[in-house]
Parts: C-alpha cells; structure tokens; sequence
C-alpha cells in the first residue's frame, strides 16, 4: 500500500497548509483534479444560520492557534500515555458535547492543535450514556452547552462516572453579530473563551511514528455489540481519510471541506422546511444526506416554491444505509440531481467514492473502492477472498482505519484480524469492481443513520421486573426507508403470558390490530413502561419505534442464542408505542 501521499503531520497544521494546492498531493496517477488554487483567509469556511455567524479559513487558523496556545498556558504541555492500548500514543483528552455551531469546528482544531485528544458526544446522549464515555476516555475537560440539555446532563454524568473534569461551557444560541469577534475573551472562567490567549501556538511537527500513534480523535460507534465503543483515529488516518476523498471525488464534510477551500452551512438540528429554506438561500451545490432526508425531500411539494428550492443543488451523496433505486430516480425527477449512495464507517474512514454518472453507473451499488482501499469479500467463517458477484463479509484494508477500539482488546482483535477490518457488513463486488451491500452479519440496527446497539437496549429493558426475557431486533419501514428498532419481549407473570398466549395473532396480523392506546390493559401498562425506561435512558434514536411484540416465547439454538432470523414468524400481541405521537425525522 503507497503511503508516500499521506503526510506525517499534526491534523490542524496539515487541514491548514493548503495540502491541494501542491504538486506533491496532486497525485495525477491515481486520477485526481489538477492541483487548487490556494485558499485566501477571506474565503468563509463554516455559516451558522441559526447564530448568524460566519467564519473564514483565516479567521478559523489564528482563532484555534490561539485557542491552543490558552490550553498551553492554563494546563501546560500534555503528556502522552499509552493507557489506552492498541500501541496508541494520547494526551490530554477533552470531551465536546455540543451541537452543530460555528464555534465546533475552532474548539474541535484548537484541542487538536494542543496536542490533545477530542471526543466528540451528541449534545442528545442521557447522563447514562454520557457517563459511559466519561469512564472510560477520561476526559481532563468537558464542553458543553449551558441549560439541561448540555451543562446538567454533564454534571450528573461526572457523578455517575465519578469524574472531576473540568466543565466549560459555550453558548450556541447566543446571537452574535458578524461584524463581532466570534470568540472574544470572556471573563468567565468558565467558558471556553477564557482559554484564549493574545499569542498563537506553533504547532510542533510530527515524525512518521508519532503521527501513526498519536490519537487525535475518539469517535463513538456501538460497533458490532454492545454499549458504544470509542474507535481511535490517529493523526495520519484523518489526514489519509482526507487525501483520499480528495483523489477518490471531492467532498465536504468538515476537514475534507475545509483541505479544499469549501463553504459548509450548518443546521441544528432537522428539520426540512428549515433545511430546504437553508439549501434555497445560501445555493447550496452539494448535499450530505442519510435516506430519510431524501425521503423527505422526495415526497414534499415544498421545493416547487422558490423559497425551498434545490435548483442549485448539483450533487447528493447518501450514506448510513442502502439507498432504492426508485427513490433515487424519484429525486432526480424531481431536482435533476443524481443521489450516489457511498459506504464508509467510523472505524475506516471513507472505503468507496461516488464516481459515476451514467444511471448504470450508480444504480443499487455504493460506488468504486477509493485509492488505496483494498476490499476483498471473504466467506463466512473462511479466509480466502471470493471471485467477484460472490457474497461474503466486507474485509477492507486502509490508511484510514482506526487505530483499535478504546481500552477494549477483545473487540479489537475481533474487528481487525487477518490483516484487515472485518466490517460485519455482507455485500460483494460487481465484474466492474463496484462495491454492493446486500446485509448485514452484524446485529447493529440502522435507525436514519444513526447506530443502535440490540444488546445496549435488551440490558436496559431487562431491568424491569415485569420481563423474563427480551430480545431486540428491528423492521424496516418502507416509508421511512430506515430500520426500527422494535422488541420482542416475554413477560415474567403467569397472568400475562396467558394474556398474550390467548390473544397471540401471526405478526403480520398482529401489527394491523395494533392497540393504539394505552388503556389500563396490563399488557399496554408494561409496554408503556419498556418505552419509559428506554427514553430516559438512551439518546432519542434508540426508541422503540418499531413498537413492542409480546410473546411466548423466543426462538433460540442449542447453545441459547437467539435465533433472530426467525423472530419474523413468531406469533404475539403488538403494541405500537408511538402510534399517538408524529416522530419527526
């Protein structure tokens, strides 16, 4: 694998050098565009609608280069360890819990300039979940936001966790001006302002092997089982990452955005008539989607007013999950743009690109292995790549991928082996090398995008007295073309078996005579409280949309697996838990 293209460097100095703009990573022989002109500082990197800011490259560099140098000054020069395995080298680390804000990406740089470690939380996480992170990354700082979403649920997490992190806080919501300093220093000491210093840092430079270990990010993913696991990205695997989109076909997420002088517009949170409006307004060329938004976006007649239009819209890159092939003609009738669907995980960084513009090009596969991806589909159970339009698990090999999963060996070993990362997702390639998902190995449920682990919620719905056994699975929802989680559940009490046992119907049967109310049924009073205890404690994307299936029994192996293949076939009576309440997207 030719590592020549990757620089050793710190990720901040390397997003800043203007990479593209010489020779050295032009890279003609592996098909990219010729070198880009330099970025002026004055070219407007980061928009945030909501708060009425916008940032530019330059402003972006000085502002997080003084950031750092303020996180110099107040906790000194960081020391790195090796406490969190996989042959790692950390600093310091500084947990984000914030949403999207024009102040993320200089907070998330400046921490990176330091020489510290981030991990980034969804500001939605429960002090549950949020104390899982805060054990076992450590955090030295923690933003977050003021109010109960942000600065409370911290504060009860460090409780949990028995952590005395220090506390920041960033105001998103205030409504700064743009002719004003974004990031004046405050003169409390408890916002993340108060780190900036008069001075900028100078960031030292890396070697090869520093830059191959040192960790500059820990992402969470629930990765095949289990509660969240922190995959480390080293410095070098989010530089390759970003390189090889560049040389795969541009793209515009954050660092990527910012290496090729992009604007990013930022929204909150989603919603579609503010996201059309934003796409309208600023003439947004390119679109990062998960399938519900170009569900969404299909089925409205919003974007036939000019206000909500996307007649400046080019492109659209789908990814968290297959995309139809009937939706995707669906939006190219309706905008004329083509939605590619591309694959990519936390773990790896991206794996393939959205090349192709011809319909037989893109149509039911996730596009071609990005230079210097390698992807072989081995048999399951077996060592040995298949010949193409043979199914069999993803195996892939990248500068990108993760350095191994965050004080976690067994899950690491499991993940990478055999000289790759072995994906748990099953697909194979076509006789033109373009990679086609067809399921999954793994048990990781798909909810728009976002990961949901079945065996995170079956410990959590096993607390309630009331159930003997439980088991989590998911449906798909043609409507919303994503995955639901839903579960099946054994009551513990004679009386309610007999209930269920009586009234059980074929499951197709039993969803068309849903109990759409919560009356003072025993049944539908259990059901409400596995809804309760799911929503305080997991994030809002781990609810049981797909509604509870009480039975009998459930099908297991000899050994005392479930058997989840055939959950499908049991008979039960279901409740849908949410049958009174619109779910936004």
């Amino acid at each position: 694998m030719d590592e020549t293209i990757y620089p050793a460097a710190n990720l901040h100095s390397f997003l800043f050098s203007n990479p593209f703009h010489h020779k050295s990573l032009d890279t003609d022989r592996y098909g990219s565009s010729p070198p880009l002109p330099k970025i002026p500082d004055s070219r407007v990197f980061c928009v945030d609608p909501h708060a009425k800011v916008s940032l530019t490259f330059g402003r972006l560099r000085s502002e997080s280069l003084r950031l750092a140098q303020g996180i110099h000054e107040r906790f000194g020069k960081p020391e790195y360890h090796s406490n969190f395995g996989s042959g790692s080298s950390a600093g310091p680390v500084v947990l984000v819990q914030l949403p999207n804000s024009a102040a993320y990406p200089l907070i998330l740089l400046g921490f990176i300039a330091a020489g510290w470690v981030v991990s980034t939380s969804n500001p939605a996480n429960t002090s549950f979940e949020l104390a899982h992170f805060i054990e076992l990354c450590e955090p030295k700082v923690i933003i977050t936001q003021p109010g109960d979403l942000g600065e409370k649920t911290v504060q009860e997490a460090c409780r949990v966790a028995n952590s005395d992190a220090e506390i920041l806080l960033a105001d998103v919501n205030q409504d700064w001006e743009q002719t004003l300093l974004l990031s004046e220093k405050s003169n409390s000491e408890r916002s993340w302002t108060s780190l900036l210093s008069d001075k900028e840092f100078n960031v030292p430079s890396m070697t090869v092997a520093e830059a191959n270990s040192r960790v500059a990010m820990i992402l969470w993913t629930s990765g095949t089982t289990g509660k969240s696991k922190g995959a480390m990205l080293t410095h070098r695997a989010i530089v390759s990452g970003v390189v090889m989109l560049r040389i795969g076909n541009p793209a515009y997420l954050s660092h990527e955005g910012l290496s090729i002088g992009a604007t990013i517009v930022i929204q909150r949170r989603f919603d579609l008539k503010d996201y059309l409006s934003i796409v309208a307004r600023y003439g947004i060329t390119f679109l990062h989607v998960v399938p519900p938004v170009v569900v969404a976006i299909s089925s409205t007649d919003l974007v036939e007013k000019p206000e909500y239009s996307l007649s400046s819209v080019l492109g659209i890159a789908s990814a968290g999950a297959p995309l139809p092939p009937e939706l995707v003609k669906r939006v190219r009738d309706l905008t004329g743009a083509v939605t590619k669907s591309v694959y990519g995980m936390t773990e790896s960084g991206p794996i393939t690109s959205f090349k192709g513009n011809t319909w037989d090009e893109i149509q039911g596969n996730s596009g071609l292995p990005i230079y210097p991806v390698e992807i072989s589909i081995v048999p399951l159970g077996g060592l040995n790549a298949h010949n193409s339009n043979t199914s069999g698990e993803i195996v892939l090999r990248s500068p990108a991928v993760m350095l191994g999963y965050l004080k976690n060996q067994k899950a690491t070993e499991e993940t990478l082996r055999s000289g790759g990362l072995h994906t748990g997702d099953h697909g194979y390639l076509d006789e033109k090398g373009y990679l086609r998902i067809t399921g999954r190995l793994k048990e990781l449920i798909k909810y728009k995008g976002f990961q949901v682990s079945p065996t995170e919620l079956e410990a959590v719905i096993s607390e309630i007295p009331e159930i003997k056994d439980v088991t989590v699975s998911s449906i798909y929802s043609e409507a919303q073309a994503t995955e639901l989680p839903m579960a099946y559940v054994i009551p513990r009490t004679s009386d309610l078996i007999r209930i269920v046992a009586s009234q059980a119907r074929p499951q197709s049967e039993a969803r068309a005579h849903s109990r759409m109310s919560f009356a003072p049924n025993d049944l539908e009073t259990l059901a409400e409280q596995i809804k309760q205890m799911v929503e305080n404690r997991c994030i809002y994307y781990k609810r049981l949309r797909g509604g509870v299936m009480f039975v009998c029994e459930l099908p297991k192996s000899p050994n005392g697996k479930v058997v989840r293949s055939a959950l499908k076939d049991l008979n039960g009576v279901f409740i849908d838990c949410y049958a009174d309440r619109k779910v936004k997207l």
